[in-house]
């Protein structure tokens, strides 16, 4: 398995680790280049139009923000929404955080650490280390005590 911190566009088996908002407001170009990059590589009949892009984005931005982690098992039917794989291409500089590559004949994997189930996670982690860290201060406070009394 190989991390790396750039962007990799030619692996099937790519995880994406991204942080991607709920909130996120696209803008013009970023709409236009989606589209572009979506429709470049599709069947005439599934090519998303202008006025269908919200619509779409808005299903592949809910995926991607409500789901810990999505995956395209490349079967035929990948299951993901439409323009999941493209906001990600589009969006890499701004949402991407890293990329692993695994087996050759494994899933793409897209990973949000603000979705709502990871974000949930991650304030559980913080809770954690926060009692660890306030718990290391009490065991120094104590340490220091007895130092003193000898």
């Amino acid at each position: 398995m190989k991390i790396r911190l750039g962007f990799v566009s030619n692996s099937s088996s790519t995880s994406y680790i991204i942080a991607l908002r709920r909130d996120y407001h696209f803008s013009v170009e970023e709409v236009d280049r989606i589209l572009a990059s979506h429709n470049r590589w599709i069947d005439e009949d599934e090519i998303i139009k202008k006025e269908d892009a919200p619509a779409a984005l808005h299903e592949a931005l809910e995926a991607l923000c409500s789901e810990s982690y999505l995956c395209d098992w490349h079967d035929g039917e990948s299951g993901l929404p439409a323009l999941v794989a493209e906001i990600v291409t589009v969006l890499k500089d701004k949402i991407l955080l890293t990329t692993i590559e695994g087996a050759a004949d494994g899933p793409t994997t897209y990973v949000n650490i603000w979705s709502d189930q990871n974000r949930d996670k991650l304030k559980k982690c913080e809770e954690i280390q926060s009692n660890k860290n306030a718990t290391t201060e009490k065991i120094k406070k104590l340490a220091e005590i007895h130092k003193n009394e000898d």
